[in-house]
């Protein structure tokens, strides 16, 4: 990561690789750290304009998912559903919404959904031209499954929504509330989902410039924060209070800095409570808020978030720790740098050090 924000992506790229091997041979080669890696390699070709080297790279990640996990695996959808949002972050929205169509492909296939032996079937490539980009029943999300809790098929419904957003679809925002209501209806278990269900509602109304319900949303997408961290929920885990930190981060946009700076304490607050020292995951749900800030260009907002997580660090951890060398050179750098900690990567610190990755 260090090379790759000085500017010296050929030499990331060899570092990302060396990483990626040492990690199939010490975990697996679909370990969730690997394809986190595999997922910044083919970042990385994105930037440099190497298209083909990273649909290269997610291609060869989907054949070991289908070889280990089979078609209709969680881990195998997972995936596509990461590439459909890789996709449509690389502004090819048209491939991202038939890789979310082949989802509904593969639950609707016998011969994929593993009830007929998968000799009989045939898979394509990620990237592959000659997949259906409309699919029959794309209208009827998420109506579809009205009644079910699964985090999967609603993960799958967020990312359909997410990737259709536009101020002209007139029916996203209908879709939207009634996404909402089905994961009201089982808040213990949905709780993230009906957070970012909300989020993508309030970038509907702000994209159509709808005022008064960008502020309505708002409004709401705090309430059910509130209510959510109130939760007795038995694990309140990093997905769930990330999904709280995105509404977080929508107030710091909308100018709502006071109300989003208590939701960020009450986030924190909830990440340690329990035990007497927390787990490196939730430490980066502190590392989290300061990037936060520190994107907006208010170091002094975000240093007591860093300072937060470094007492939080040495007290679960060694000082020789990666995570607590990190944030220890941030505070002094005035600058936080890393980023194995965001958008899930949640390392197993112990597991880093196995395989000597230096960053």
């Amino acid at each position: 990561v260090r090379l790759e924000i000085e500017g010296d992506s050929h030499a990331a790229e060899e570092k990302y690789r060396e990483a990626m091997t040492g990690f199939e041979h010490i975990l697996s080669p679909t370990h969730k750290l690997t394809n986190e890696l595999a997922y910044r390699l083919a970042t990385l070709y994105v930037d440099r304009d190497c298209m083909g080297k990273a649909d290269e790279v997610l291609n060869q990640m989907y054949d070991k998912l289908i070889r280990r996990w089979g078609f209709s695996h969680e881990n195998t959808i997972n995936h596509l559903l990461r590439v459909s949002k890789l996709y449509n972050n690389w502004s090819r929205t048209e491939e991202a919404l038939s890789l979310l169509y082949r989802v509904l492909d593969i639950w609707d296939d016998p011969v994929m959904n593993g009830e007929i032996p998968r000799r009989h079937s045939q898979h394509r490539n990620i990237g592959s031209p000659g997949t259906s980009v409309q699919h029959q029943g794309s209208d009827q999300m998420p109506g579809r499954w009205a009644h079910t809790d699964d985090t999967l098929r609603r993960n799958y419904q967020l990312s359909l929504a997410n990737t259709k957003l536009s101020p002209d679809d007139s029916a996203g925002e209908e879709t939207l509330m009634l996404l909402i209501d089905q994961c009201e209806s089982h808040r213990q278990k949905l709780s993230p989902q009906l957070l970012r269900a909300r989020c993508t509602l309030i970038k509907v109304y702000s994209q159509q410039h709808d005022h008064p319900n960008l502020t309505s949303a708002l409004a709401q997408a705090r309430e059910e924060v509130h209510n959510i961290l109130a939760l007795k929920i038995q694990d309140t885990g990093n997905d769930i209070l990330k999904a709280c930190i995105e509404v977080g981060k929508l107030h710091l946009e909308y100018g709502r800095q006071e109300t989003a700076e208590d939701m960020f304490q009450s986030i924190a607050e909830k990440a340690e409570d329990g035990p007497l020292h927390i787990s490196p995951p939730k430490i980066t749900i502190l590392i989290h808020i300061g990037k936060l800030y520190q994107s907006r260009n208010t170091w002094q907002k975000a240093k007591p978030w860093f300072e937060r997580a470094l007492a939080a660090s040495m007290a679960t951890t060694e000082w020789a720790s990666p995570l607590t060398k990190v944030l220890d050179a941030a505070l002094k750098n005035q600058h936080y740098c890393y980023s194995f900690c965001d958008d899930g990567m949640l390392f197993h610190f112990d597991e880093i050090r196995k395989i000597g990755l230096v960053f």
